[in-house]
């Protein structure tokens, strides 16, 4: 019986064994955890620290990756927008150190967006607009073209039945669609709106007066200046409204441009050395203009025309 119970301890002794291993095995485990818990202040910190550090340099390196967006008015087409800015793009990249980028948008809801929600380091068009993101405090003004901006209501002096504004109720009117400008403005003068006219979309104003010369509309909003240019001496068309004058258009900076940077943006488009790239600005919107510091206190009040604006109002 001993022998056999020898026999029995003697295969007991291996899981004797293993249990006993294994308790030293999870008591040096447990010292090893009480000897981390005990330096876990200490690396804490150190991971703490080099968390945030890590933090400020990917900081750092997402401020100085991200490029300078300049934006435009959709009433500029593509082609007259890179031919603009995409040289002026590179002057200012030289002139800052930066990186500059011009971003096209083609149509009206986009821009509006993108104007509210920040999206463009510069944006180039119409005093309204600026105007807005003036009284907005998002942006400031760099530079505009020089001289007013006006616009004349005008029908065919053949066409009898339209002889005063209030003849274009219900009419059909060529002009830009809202919120360009031209279009705003016709609509401001007939406050009830059951009462406006009906806006045959152009694609420019050369447009706009070449449709109102062949009847597919009954008047048309055109510039005073190209009005003067193209029918004053003919006698073709009659004014039935002019427009207050506003400035011109204008080019402005989003306010967390740091002012060292706006500075040289600033000096960099007032260079006279840099007409023979800043010159297409007024060649392609309004030649013979030159391109002048804007100033705060002239977009006084133009954000009114986007009050029925949805999305500005």
């Amino acid at each position: 019986m001993s022998k056999v119970n020898s026999i029995l301890n003697y295969h007991r002794l291996p899981n004797l064994f293993n249990r006993m291993n294994s308790k030293v095995r999870l008591s040096r485990r447990d010292n090893k955890l009480i000897g981390a818990r005990t330096r876990s202040p200490h690396r804490t910190i150190r991971a703490v620290l080099f968390s945030v550090a890590a933090m400020l340099c990917s900081a750092w390196v997402d401020a100085h990756a991200e490029d300078y967006l300049i934006g435009s008015s959709p009433s500029l087409t593509r082609e007259q927008g890179e031919k603009i800015f995409q040289p002026i793009a590179e002057l200012l990249g030289k002139a800052t150190g930066e990186k500059f980028e011009y971003s096209y948008t083609a149509h009206w809801p986009g821009y509006i967006e993108d104007m509210r929600n920040s999206k463009h380091s510069l944006l180039f068009d119409e005093p309204h607009l600026v105007s807005w993101r003036l009284e907005n405090g998002t942006h400031s003004p760099v530079v505009k073209l020089s001289g007013d901006m006006g616009f004349v209501i005008t029908a065919r002096r053949n066409d009898e039945s339209i002889v005063q504004l209030s003849d274009l109720a219900g009419r059909i009117v060529c002009a830009r669609a809202p919120p360009a400008l031209d279009g705003l403005i016709l609509y401001e003068q007939f406050e009830n709106p059951s009462r406006q006219p009906q806006i045959l979309p152009t694609a420019n104003f050369r447009d706009g007066y070449d449709q109102l010369l062949n009847e597919r509309c009954r008047a048309a909003v055109l510039p005073t200046t190209l009005y003067e240019a193209l029918s004053l001496g003919s006698g073709e068309l009659r004014v039935l409204f002019l427009s207050e004058a506003f400035p011109n258009w204008t080019l402005t900076a989003d306010n967390r441009i740091p002012q060292p940077v706006l500075n040289e943006i600033r000096a960099a488009l007032l260079d006279s050395n840099n007409e023979n790239i800043t010159g297409a600005i007024a060649g392609e919107i309004d030649p013979g203009k030159q391109v002048l510091r804007a100033s705060v206190d002239e977009y006084p009040g133009y954000s009114r025309l986007l009050q029925d604006f949805w999305g500005l109002r």
